[in-house]
């Protein structure tokens, strides 16, 4: 019988600008989708200790390596101008309260 994943919050903002907010949207993409961390890797084709220094915050990755692990959670990336990304957030923080 699998482990019960408890779901992780996504960070507050959308903008990404380090490696630790990166590893907070994987874990909580990955939980979310009640998916333990052994089950995520393997269906990823990557090892457990990479996607868990991923989570954490604590390993670069090349950007060719990085998408597949993205694109295999349902998570895109994007690349927006700063008042775009001004517009987005606020967009989402109204949606969140409706």
């Amino acid at each position: 019988m699998a482990n019960k994943v408890t779901p992780k919050p996504y960070p507050e903002s959308h903008h990404i600008d380090n490696r630790k907010i990166l590893g907070e949207f994987i874990r909580a993409q990955r939980t979310h989708q009640n998916l333990d961390i052994s089950t995520t890797a393997q269906m990823l084709g990557i090892s457990v200790d990479l996607l868990s220094q991923l989570e954490n915050g604590n390993r670069n990755v090349q950007i060719d390596s990085l998408l597949p692990i993205l694109h295999g959670l349902g998570l895109q990336m994007g690349v927006f101008t700063k008042k775009d990304m001004l517009i987005a957030e606020h967009d989402l923080r109204e949606l969140r309260h409706l």
